[in-house]
């Protein structure tokens, strides 16, 4: 099965538009498409989030894990990394292809993609520093990855409505914000992101 996902998640990334190679350092372009993946994500609501109050979960978002770290540039694209690929493989399921409208999917699944591999070429020069552990940063990223698990673990199951499915699109929403605010941090020599969250 992982397998098949990294091959369907491959698959996206070379079927996306063409875009130049982007360097570690082109700072704006990146915060771009996090925001133009926000703007695809809010489009593909299905029902009023005001209409599904009942169908909230707490997913135990990490704030407690993230809000009281400090961050330098390379722990803040890893921590970034991770959370667009836990995106990415959530939107990259089955079930999400079943519930969403396809035309708006492709592309935030391609903003996905890009985004990650301009992340990667950016780590790849810090290679041995990916590893959580070596970077300092394990309990928020073991954190975030149980964030994840939460979520996937909801969507997977057969009786997941539509109002489930737009609990997560705001819940993945907030995800994505956050994500800006982690390439804005990224960005600096050293960040403080101690209140990112705030």
């Amino acid at each position: 099965m992982a397998l098949l996902l990294s091959l369907v998640v491959a698959l996206a990334a070379l079927s996306c538009c063409s875009v130049g190679s982007l360097g570690c350092d082109q700072h704006v372009d990146h915060v771009e498409m996090t925001k133009n993946n926000s703007e695809l994500l809010s489009k593909l609501e299905r029902t009023a989030p005001s209409s599904c109050l009942e169908n909230r979960r707490n997913f135990r978002f990490p704030s407690d894990a993230l809000n009281g770290s400090q961050f330098q540039k390379t722990q803040a694209m890893a921590i970034l990394q991770e959370m667009l690929w836990q995106t990415l493989k959530l939107f990259s399921t089955d079930h999400s292809s079943a519930v969403w409208n396809q035309t708006l999917l492709d592309p935030l699944l391609c903003g996905l993609s890009v985004q990650l591999n301009h992340l990667g070429a950016c780590l790849g020069e810090k290679r041995a520093e990916k590893d959580p552990a070596a970077l300092g940063i394990e309990g928020p990223w073991l954190a975030l990855k149980k964030y994840f698990m939460n979520i996937r673990l909801k969507v997977t199951k057969e009786e997941f409505s539509d109002c489930d499915w737009e609990v997560v699109r705001v819940e993945i929403g907030r995800a994505l914000s956050l994500s800006k605010t982690l390439q804005e941090r990224a960005s600096m020599k050293v960040g403080d992101l101690g209140s990112w969250l705030k």
